[in-house]
């Protein structure tokens, strides 16, 4: 599924939540990986501004559920982030490894400028 705004679109792709927001702009992507939880609203409140980034920047973005026993290593990353997320991840280089997520770059709350920066450095 393809949902377009503007000069963004917006494509569901595939079943655990990956997402690809992509912008007129386009050029190298960075891939976020956001860790949640089952009724969590700072998880609700990061995607609100992930969701306002997606309009002035390009970006994948697929979330991780630590409470998803379905989730590949998740006793891994629910004893890493039980009590932290959300956790985002930035990642611009394809996967190392099956936990390569990248650097973590915001825990709890998202600042939009540390986002905006985060996503101009490649």
């Amino acid at each position: 599924m393809v949902l377009r705004a503007g000069s963004v679109s917006l494509q569901r792709l595939g079943g655990r939540g990956l997402i690809r927001y992509t912008h007129a702009m386009s050029g190298h992507v960075p891939h976020l990986t956001l860790f949640t939880g089952t009724h969590c609203s700072l998880c609700d409140d990061m995607k609100e501004v992930l969701d306002e980034a997606a309009l002035r920047s390009s970006f994948t973005l697929s979330t991780y559920n630590i409470r998803d026993e379905a989730m590949p290593n998740v006793r891994h990353w629910r004893r890493k982030y039980q009590y932290d997320i959300p956790v985002l991840h930035i990642r611009w280089d394809p996967p190392m490894h099956e936990n390569d997520y990248g650097e973590e770059i915001a825990r709890h709350r998202l600042d939009p400028l540390v986002l905006a920066k985060a996503l101009r450095t490649s």
